[in-house]
């Protein structure tokens, strides 16, 4: 069982740890690090949402950040735990979250998010939940990989 809510500015080490291990792992292929004061920054100033196992609220499965801009939400940064991989818990998330500025908004916007184009996980799970690519960064990452910019359109819930 799972809990899905809100993260809180107290849950960047949650969330740190969890891309330290997600990297680990070999997630993010080509992806900056980012820092704990990035991570932290963002539950400052911006919004996410976690999945944290049920019983044990510092253990997170996977979370999402993201910030609103009118009638854009941009997904700044995602990760899931290497063991909650392919079991949906990050579709789970995009999906509520889209859900929730669907019930903020007035009309049509988008969900924004970019990926590594060696992502393929990611890629496929994007596909998935509705995303298409619509652009391309080129030499965006560190590695020299593009970024591919993806949309999902969001029609107002009010």
């Amino acid at each position: 069982m799972t809990l899905m809510r809100p993260l809180l500015p107290s849950d960047s080490a949650a969330a740190f740890a969890l891309i330290a291990a997600g990297r680990a792992a070999g997630g993010e292929p080509g992806a900056p690090a980012w820092t704990f004061e990035q991570v932290e920054g963002e539950l400052i100033g911006g919004a996410g949402l976690g999945v944290f196992e049920e019983g044990d609220p510092a253990r997170l499965e996977a979370f999402l950040l993201y910030k609103e801009s009118g009638t854009v939400l941009e997904i700044t940064y995602l990760m899931t735990a290497p063991r909650a991989r392919r079991k949906g818990v990050m579709s789970g998330l995009l999906t509520e979250v889209a859900k929730g500025f669907a019930r903020t908004i007035a009309a049509r916007s988008e969900i924004w998010l970019d990926v590594h184009c060696e992502n393929r996980g990611a890629r496929a799970l994007y596909a998935r939940c509705g995303f298409t690519e619509v652009g391309r960064r080129p030499r965006y990452y560190p590695d020299g990989g593009d970024a591919l910019l993806y949309s999902r359109p969001i029609l107002s819930a009010k």
